[in-house]
């Protein structure tokens, strides 16, 4: 009876496998880059990043902005070309011990067709006091 029940299938497998559908019907094609959704500062590498709306980090869509901020009671006002901070902004940024706010005004960030967007301003937390309240 084990032996007739083993045969059956032995013989029903190559049906079920050859059942099945091998034609493709069509690809799924998924957009790479998508439009900006947001522009945050990385603390770690103190650059500006833009975020499309797949989540995909762009270092490269921001094209300009300006930093102001002050340091250990020293005001700086930099304008920016690029996504980095300059070298100068970085030694200052490296000096802070206390919690400090970044200002980023008059930021251009280009999307994906190349257009020129003017992006609105934003603030964000450094220094070490807002490390430990996170």
């Amino acid at each position: 009876m084990i032996k007739r029940i083993v045969c059956i299938l032995f013989f029903m497998l190559p049906i079920c496998i050859s059942a099945q559908e091998t034609t493709k019907h069509g690809t799924i094609k998924v957009e790479k880059k998508g439009n900006i959704k947001a522009v945050v500062f990385d603390n770690v590498n103190l650059r500006l990043v833009a975020i499309d709306t797949y989540g995909n980090m762009n270092d490269t869509a921001v094209i300009a902005f300006r930093i102001k901020t002050t340091v250990k009671g020293l005001a700086y006002d930099e304008p920016t070309e690029g996504a980095s901070l300059s070298k100068e902004m970085k030694y200052h940024l490296s000096r802070i011990d206390e919690a400090t706010m970044l200002y980023f005004s008059e930021i251009k960030v280009k999307d994906k067709y190349g257009n020129l967007i003017n992006w609105p301003d934003f603030k964000s937390k450094i220094g070490h006091s807002y490390e430990k309240e996170e």
